[in-house]
């Protein structure tokens, strides 16, 4: 088996069995999930379907207005950040579910292995702030921000933590020797 396959054949497993988990537990509503290649058009076939998706669980606007900035935020992390496999393919798994009253998102997908530090120290930075702190961070980084080599300012953390008003859970799966799969959770209280 090459190198290629098996990060493939790994993350695929570690994919299925998070969502296996997820599938056996009768206390929660699987909303909506994709596990595969994020290629061109999958976020916005997701976002798409996510409005028809969040009409039935007849939210309030607020709430509604929060879940898809979350989504889209997140999805467009794993797709801006994320890193390709061996095979050209940009792996990732989304998940969004309801467990007692409160909305669950989790994002994954491969980086490097060096950017684990500096991500979860961004992460607890992030964490770390008040309200009224986090608001200040994101509006100096809009002014002043310098964007990265993949064009972002660091936002989307932030307005993910923003939105969902609750830290933001950071793990990370080791993959190869380059690679690790970030996973980051969200919850939100409509």
């Amino acid at each position: 088996m090459s190198v290629s396959s098996n990060i493939s054949s790994s993350v695929s497993q570690l994919f299925e069995r998070t969502y296996g988990r997820l599938k056996k537990d009768n206390n929660i509503a699987l909303i909506q999930s994709f596990t595969g290649d994020l290629a061109d058009g999958i976020s916005h076939e997701l976002c798409t379907d996510l409005e028809v998706q969040l009409a039935e669980l007849s939210l309030q606007k607020r709430s509604l207005k929060r879940t898809f900035s979350i989504v889209i935020e997140g999805l467009q992390n794993m797709r801006m950040h994320g890193e390709f496999d061996d095979e050209g393919k940009k792996i990732v798994q989304y998940l969004f579910f309801q467990k007692q009253n409160i909305l669950h998102f989790r994002f994954s997908n491969l980086i490097l292995k060096n950017e684990r530090a500096s991500l979860e120290d961004y992460v607890k930075t992030i964490n770390a702030l008040d309200k009224n702190g986090l608001k200040q961070k994101y509006l100096n980084r809009m002014s002043n921000g310098v964007l990265s080599a993949n064009g972002g300012a660091g936002l989307g953390l932030m307005t993910m933590s923003m939105k969902s008003e609750h830290p933001i859970r950071i793990s990370f799966d080791p993959l190869s020797e380059k690679l690790v799969v970030v996973n980051l959770d969200l919850e939100l209280v409509p």
